[in-house]
């Protein structure tokens, strides 16, 4: 083979290599173009079970999916990829170019973000980080990695799942958590690393369970107020018993005159 003719053949070749070493994700795009919507979805899917994507790319998965899901007829998973796009992205905008049915069908969702909460427990000789994941109708949520350490620890102990117990040994505990999602991103986050949030554990540990230190016990001051009504009535009683008025001087029973 002459040089000239190497020359054609790799230049033929190189939009091919360059291909197969583009992400999953910049290849869907391609073949969206190309209307070869089977093989976009293809790579999507495998966009979407891989672990490199960012909280943005993943935003642009599911609006290109709904896209494709439309092309195919596949109205089900239309819906259920809007209604993701819709939880990453309450107010996202479609293109221009979008059919009627994507805009309708994202412009009908509610508009709620999903979101973490962390709720702190404070337990006797320990602390405990409880979360729950809210505005999630899609299934978006992958693992919740939750951490936490008593402040100025240097490390944090970390658990996946709903719930990390910590062996609290200090007054003030730091703790934070996230979201993670398709493709590895991190979709919410609650405090970090380096802006934790924290709670005071030694001062309400001493206190029950569920009942936070100085809050009112409105029980006993039900007793309370009650008891003193009581005690207030007896005393009236003994003081018209005891004042020895004459029945002369009581109001009688009224009497009716007639003419």
């Amino acid at each position: 083979m002459t040089r000239s003719a190497l020359i054609v053949v790799l230049a033929l070749l190189a939009p091919t290599a360059a291909f197969a070493q583009a992400r999953p994700l910049d290849q869907a795009a391609a073949r969206v173009d190309e209307a070869d919507f089977d093989a976009a979805a293809r790579l999507l899917d495998a966009a979407e079970a891989g672990s490199d994507l960012s909280r943005a790319e993943v935003v642009r998965l599911y609006a290109s999916r709904a896209a494709v899901d439309l092309a195919l007829g596949h109205m089900d998973a239309m819906a259920r990829d809007l209604a993701r796009l819709d939880a990453l992205e309450p107010h996202y905008e479609l293109g221009t170019a979008a059919r009627p049915e994507l805009r309708d069908g994202l412009a009908a969702r509610p508009h709620e973000a999903l979101r973490l909460d962390l709720r702190f427990e404070a337990l006797p000789g320990s602390a405990r980080v409880v979360s729950a994941v809210a505005g999630d109708p899609g299934g978006l949520a992958r693992e919740v990695h939750l951490r936490a350490r008593v402040a100025g620890a240097a490390a944090w102990t970390e658990q996946t799942g709903d719930t990390l117990t910590l062996a609290e040994t200090g007054a003030e505990v730091e703790y934070w958590g996230e979201v993670v999602g398709p493709g590895g991103a991190i979709l919410v986050s609650v405090g970090s690393a380096t802006a934790p949030l924290t709670a005071h554990a030694g001062d309400a540990a001493s206190a029950p369970v569920g009942e936070a230190r100085g809050a009112t016990n409105w029980l006993w001051v039900g007793l309370g107020v009650g008891a003193g009504v009581v005690a207030i009535a007896v005393a009236v009683v003994l003081v018209v018993l005891l004042s020895g008025g004459s029945s002369d001087t009581q109001p009688g029973m009224p009497q009716i005159l007639t003419f």
